[in-house]
Order: structure tokens, then C-alpha cells, then sequence
């Protein structure tokens, strides 16, 4: 099980960086993306689209990396953030 979720993790890192992002190298079972002042409102958009979140207001968002369908979901709330 670890294995798969990091495999799973690994693939929402590279579609991170390729959408541009700056992600701090994961550890665990989520990203973190330090979206400051914008945590709110990107919490929103991640739990419009399915993603598993905790929001940290004012610094950041902790995206939970779960099973292959939450791929999807992050990096699509994430492409919409870049926007």
C-alpha cells in the first residue's frame, strides 16, 4: 500500500511541476502547496473537484495523495488555480 501511494504521489508531483507550481519535496501521503493568502479560496477549488484538503489559512494547503482517481482531481483544482 505504501508503495502505490507513492507511486500516486509521484505522479501529482510531476504534474505539479509541469503546471509550474513550486512544491516542497513530499514526505508523507500529501503535498503541500504554500498558497498564503490564497488558501481559502484554494481549498474551494480542490474540494469542488473532489480532492482531499486541510487548509491552513494565510499559509497554505495540505493535499492528501490517496488512490489513483485523486490524481485527477488534484491536478485538475490545481490547473485551475494557475489560471
Amino acid at each position: 500500500r505504501v508503495e502505490h501511494i507513492v507511486g500516486v504521489r509521484n505522479r501529482v508531483m510531476a504534474g505539479l511541476l509541469d503546471q509550474g507550481w513550486e512544491v516542497p519535496a513530499p514526505q508523507g501521503n500529501f503535498v503541500w502547496l504554500p498558497l498564503g493568502e490564497r488558501s481559502v479560496d484554494a481549498g474551494e477549488v480542490f474540494l469542488r473537484h473532489g480532492a482531499i484538503v486541510r487548509v491552513f489559512p494565510d499559509s497554505g494547503v495540505r493535499v492528501t495523495v490517496a488512490e489513483d482517481a485523486s490524481v485527477d482531481a488534484i491536478l485538475a483544482a490545481a490547473a485551475e488555480l494557475v489560471r
